[in-house]
């Protein structure tokens, strides 16, 4: 829905699900032999890309006019990779999944614990009142090929949180954001992990010792924290000066270079968290409801939506995907 076209994903075999958790677990090795285990602190953006593509690869047709669907990445939105996700839970899990729930309004004093049976299916909302008449006549569209690139366009561009997000740094800073594509997404997360590496090899070389190497590499990653975040900058403006910086690789090296600045630093993580709390079109969980035990329901607060109870569905993806992999080698070893 913030994309504005529709894939069509068609469950995977066990062998392949097998597959994609051996290459996850080798990727998990290499990454974290390469970067002292910095991959695991860096917004899982390589399990991530591991996840699309493997959700891609089950693409058996998609609205937009393409036949290329490594492609889709430059067209799928950052904030659409849990309704991919969620597309692809959907396909394996038809008949949903048993589903635990402590009590949420008083979890310290009310010990009920509920159980039920979820179906993926009805765990998408979708706040139409977001989305224009244009919009809402596009996305209708559902047959093969039939949204084109420009159509695709113009839907993205009409989104509110297109008018695009300023956040002021100090009083001679500021970023506007944008929201990223899958593959903004995922090369400024390689980006920013391999220039970590890099510079440490380039500044060391080969005369520290393993524990001097790891140590180096993980301070050059808290000096640079905020470039993790450049996909979501569409550029930087000096105010007084009306000199704007909108270049990849000057972005990342700005950015660095303001980790160090302690009220940057500040402004633009909340600036950002803000941005994308503002930008959902969409939410996948559960509708709220009271405890059947004590009767309450839990603060919007607590929730952070005032009717839906979030679920992360990449988590519940890799717990379900582990648990079903765990009973597919137990039923060979029999």
């Amino acid at each position: 829905y913030h994309s504005g076209i529709w894939i069509t994903i068609k469950a995977p075999t066990e062998a392949e699900l097998l597959e994609l958790d051996a290459r996850i677990a080798q990727e998990k090795i290499e990454l974290g032999r390469t970067s002292a285990g910095l991959v695991y602190s860096s917004i899982g953006v390589y399990l991530a890309a591991m996840v699309v593509d493997f959700i891609l690869d089950h693409v058996s047709e998609t609205s937009y006019q393409t036949d290329d669907m490594d492609a889709l990445k430059d067209v799928i939105l950052q904030p659409d990779y849990q309704q991919m996700v969620w597309g692809m839970l959907c396909s394996i899990y038809p008949d949903g999944y048993l589903y635990q729930q402590p009590c949420l309004a008083n979890p310290f004093k009310c010990l009920h614990i509920e159980t039920a049976r979820l179906n993926f299916g009805k765990m998408s909302f979708v706040d139409n009142n977001a989305l224009n008449d244009f919009q809402k006549q596009h996305i209708r569209k559902r047959k093969a090929a039939s949204m084109s690139k420009t159509d695709v366009e113009r839907y993205q561009s009409e989104h509110n949180f297109q008018k695009h997000a300023v956040v002021k740094l100090h009083d001679r800073l500021s970023v506007e954001l944008k929201v990223p594509t899958l593959r903004e997404y995922e090369e400024s997360g390689r980006d920013w992990l391999s220039n970590t590496v890099d510079v440490v090899n380039r500044a060391f070389g080969k005369d520290l010792s393993e524990d001097e190497r790891n140590a180096a590499i993980a301070r050059q990653a808290n000096m640079t924290v905020l470039q993790q975040y450049a996909h979501w900058v569409r550029m930087i403006s000096l105010t007084q000066e009306e000199v704007h910086i909108d270049d990849r690789d000057t972005i990342q090296d700005s950015l660095a270079d303001l980790t160090s600045d302690d009220d940057a630093f500040t402004n633009f993580f909340e600036g950002v968290k803000t941005y994308i709390s503002k930008i959902s079109v969409n939410v996948h969980g559960i509708p709220k409801y009271p405890c059947p035990a004590c009767g309450e329901s839990p603060s919007e607060e607590m929730l952070r939506h005032p009717m839906v109870f979030p679920i992360d569905l990449v988590e519940t993806f890799f717990i379900l995907v582990g648990q079903r992999i765990r009973r597919i080698l137990g039923r060979r070893m029999k």
